[in-house]
């Protein structure tokens, strides 16, 4: 099989956040929503078929709930509310601007008090082959942005002696990444460190065979990590080297 150096796209990512979700005086006539769960996308039905990055938590948290309308929501993004528990689920759709789009749609519609909330942002992410393996879950301890640097194309690498062409740029410095809620985080890595992780013989088959991993290192397990934003799918050694180098700088 012809070695492939990629950026690994089944990987789940998940973010943690403890945030104020709205800021409205007066909770009368709202709905309390306690954990919001933001996945991306879905793949066919939200239940019974090949899941996408919703249909489980669709299944385990708002079986049976109903699409909830919300004006001016993005025409990718769907929410379910499962008013007996308070877990509301927003597909927001692929892409910051749909995931933008989605959100703001939901807070500003007013329904729903989530003062209180807990967001779990989870999605499919790519990964260092040197750190990661297929079926991995990361906790994401910390964020940064690949779109607040300066890009150079790709075809200009003949060009230059090195094979990462991303810039930083410190007038960015304050908002270009974020380390998250260490406490939140911390605890809830404490809580699942230890579950095991399923796998195949074909993914294992497939780390063996483009990566030359073996034994432990390609069963899945769960991680702390950086998350590394932006609405491009990379691939191949360019993008996977610049991909640790953006992580690595921040």
């Amino acid at each position: 099989m012809k070695r492939i150096r990629s950026i690994i796209c089944v990987i789940l990512a998940v973010s943690l956040f403890a945030l104020t979700l709205s800021s409205c005086a007066g909770k009368a006539g709202k709905t309390a929503l306690k954990v919001l769960i933001i996945p991306k996308f879905e793949i066919g039905e939200m239940s019974g078929d090949f899941p996408g990055e919703a249909q489980l938590f669709y299944e385990k948290y708002c079986m049976g709930c109903e699409e909830v309308a919300i004006p001016n929501m993005s025409k990718t993004g769907h929410f379910y509310m499962n008013e007996d528990t308070g877990v509301g689920l927003l597909v927001t759709g692929s892409g910051k601007t749909a995931a933008g789009l989605s959100l703001m749609a939901l807070l500003a519609s007013g329904r729903y008090d989530g003062s209180d909330a807990y967001i779990v942002s989870v999605g499919c992410a790519g990964g260092s082959v040197e750190e990661c393996t297929l079926g991995d879950v990361i906790l994401v301890a910390a964020a940064c942005d690949y779109d607040l640097g300066h890009h150079v194309d790709a075809h200009e690498r003949e060009k230059n002696d090195t094979c990462v062409m991303w810039f930083g740029d410190d007038s960015y410095v304050d908002h270009e990444y974020e380390v998250l809620n260490y406490a939140l985080y911390e605890k809830a890595y404490e809580l699942i460190k230890d579950v095991p992780l399923q796998t195949t013989e074909q993914a294992k088959t497939v780390m063996a065979d483009n990566f030359q991993l073996s034994g432990d290192a390609v069963l899945p397990s769960v991680k702390l990590g950086t998350a590394l934003s932006g609405d491009n799918y990379w691939k191949g050694e360019y993008g996977h080297e610049t991909a640790k180098f953006i992580a690595e700088y921040y």
